[in-house]
């Protein structure tokens, strides 16, 4: 009758049946600790790929309010009278979000010297869809009232539903 050997894992050398250490390198011939220490790694792999996956089916594509963090940046704006006598307010903003965002408008509200809102007009921003960190031109264009003093700037979804924008244009003092 053939006695049944244990091949070392390790060092490939025949030990007998019983051992549980190889005769040759001294290590263990059981593969339940290499077993455990595998399906300890991928419990612990499976459980952070379920968390990850949760976090991004949770995270809306747009955020809207002010207790929010930003998804936009707006990083500069520009009003003027253009030759036609229409007033022209153009700019730049960045998605600075994790994912893209699609079909963002640019809300622009001139008010008079006092603060009475005057008008409003709104345009879609040149770039559909914006992918993360990346920059997007915008143009609205209305026509011109003498009273017009000052602007506001805001982004919404085509829906309506605002868009919440950090404003990292230069501020000057006039």
């Amino acid at each position: 009758m053939a006695t049944r050997k244990k091949r070392c894992r390790f060092c490939s050398a025949i030990n007998p049946k019983e051992a549980t250490v190889c005769e040759l390198c001294g290590r263990s011939l059981s593969n339940r600790q290499h077993i455990m220490v595998k399906s300890i790694i991928g419990i612990v792999l499976g459980l952070a790929l379920i968390v990850v996956i949760y976090i991004m089916q949770k995270t809306p594509l747009y955020i809207t309010g002010s207790s929010h963090a930003p998804r936009l940046e707006l990083i500069s704006s520009a009003g003027y009278a253009s030759l036609s006598g229409d007033m022209i307010v153009e700019g730049k903003v960045r998605n600075i979000g994790g994912d893209m965002l699609k079909d963002i408008q640019v809300v622009v509200s001139w008010y008079d010297k006092q603060g009475n809102k005057l008008s409003e007009a709104k345009s879609d921003i040149y770039l559909n869809p914006v992918m993360s960190f990346q920059v997007s031109p915008f143009r609205v264009s209305m026509p011109r009232n003498p009273q017009m003093g000052r602007y506001d700037i805001k982004f919404i979804t085509r829906a309506g539903d605002a868009i919440y924008t950090r404003d990292r244009r230069e501020k000057t003092e006039g």
